[in-house]
């Protein structure tokens, strides 16, 4: 009995806001699935653009000192502020991400932080697209490769 009054007094304090919040969870559904699309597509961003910078940076140091290895490394610099805007979009999606799935604000700054140490941010990006596959499958949408798609 207690149980309930807690859960009704919890519904009446959180519906003047967007979200009515049931329960110990407030997750907004919608949300979480499109912001995990896009968290998809941040780290795929990530990757390639890991990938190519590492190609270009090996392309400049097996050709001769002279305009090739100049436009190599012009190449892997421009790679270099490609990787860099994949990774502030993906740190931007995370938290958005989070935000949706109504993780404790520590979680939100430490994922974060994370996203700095290289090897470490990827990994804390696949748990939480993780988290959200399971939210998403729990409230009947259909997750494939690029994202979810509600179940008809």
């Amino acid at each position: 009995m207690p149980g309930n009054a807690l859960a009704g007094v919890l519904a009446v304090r959180y519906a003047a806001g967007r979200r009515v919040k049931r329960g110990r969870s407030a997750i907004n559904v919608p949300n979480v699935a499109k912001y995990q699309r896009w968290l998809i597509l941040a780290i795929a961003a990530q990757l390639v653009a890991i990938a190519l910078r590492v190609w270009l940076t090996l392309a400049a140091g097996e050709t001769p000192s002279g305009a090739g290895g100049a436009a190599a490394l012009g190449g892997a610099l421009l790679m270099l502020l490609v990787q860099l805007g994949a990774s502030l979009f993906a740190l931007v999606m995370l938290i958005l991400l989070m935000s949706a799935l109504d993780r404790p604000i520590v979680s939100r700054v430490l994922a974060g932080i994370s996203q700095f140490i290289p090897l470490v941010g990827l990994i804390v990006l696949l748990c939480v697209n993780q988290r959200a596959t399971r939210v998403l499958r729990g409230n009947g949408y259909h997750v494939g490769f690029l994202g979810a798609s509600k179940r008809r």
